[in-house]
């Protein structure tokens, strides 16, 4: 696959110069002009029945479900959402005829056309912090709503006491609520070989599964 766009080359032809007696003529060739090489278009992953499929799924993105508190810096307000105004988020949602899915359902659905609702949406919280069990679980598991939590295994296996515990991702992976990686550390990924990718992506996905 291309990485860079095209860059057309012409081939410069000098001009001619043709001398007859005491006239000198001079022929000049037409200038070429540059033309630019497609690109190839991007191939789409294979779906298990040959069919390319498009969908628009709206998806809202959580991280604290909390009031920060006042010492709080610019990044802990910016990403904090008090449970009142999740409660009025959901109920919203429900009123106006959305329902929930997991990103199971999204991907069934795109690979083998399985049927979504008709107005379904992604509830995603990222990093795993505590407070997506204390305050958003209770307020979705009431109005039996699905929602998806992308943890960042190590801060669990540390104990971190600001993140989830296994024994709440569990609990509430039992209520509709998936788990899935968001990383091992939640470290920078540019620039990173591939290796660092394997142990960050699929380290964290193999915790997940193990516990």
């Amino acid at each position: 696959m291309a990485t860079q766009p095209a860059t057309a080359t012409a081939k410069a032809t000098p001009s001619a110069t043709v001398t007859t007696a005491d006239v000198s003529l001079t022929a000049l060739l037409p200038t070429p002009t540059p033309t630019a090489t497609p690109l190839p278009t991007p191939a789409y992953a294979p779906t298990p029945d040959g069919e390319v499929r498009t969908l628009r799924v709206p998806v809202l993105m959580y991280h604290y479900l909390s009031v920060p508190p006042a010492d709080a810096d610019i990044y802990r307000l910016d990403l904090s959402v008090p449970p009142d105004l999740f409660a009025e988020h959901l109920d919203r949602l429900l009123a106006e005829g959305y329902t929930t899915i997991s990103p199971y359902d999204l991907a069934e659905a795109l690979q083998r056309g399985a049927e979504l609702p008709e107005k379904p949406i992604l509830i995603t919280f990222d990093d795993g912090y505590r407070d997506n069990y204390e305050n958003a679980f209770p307020l979705l598991r009431e109005r039996r709503m699905q929602a998806t939590i992308f943890v960042v295994t190590d801060f669990i296996d540390e104990e971190r006491p600001a993140y989830l515990t296994w024994g709440m991702a569990r609990e509430m992976l039992a209520n509709q609520i998936a788990i899935e990686s968001h990383g091992r550390n939640h470290a920078g990924l540019a620039e990173k070989d591939d290796d660092y990718l394997v142990w960050q992506a699929l380290g964290s996905l193999e915790t997940i599964e193990h516990e």
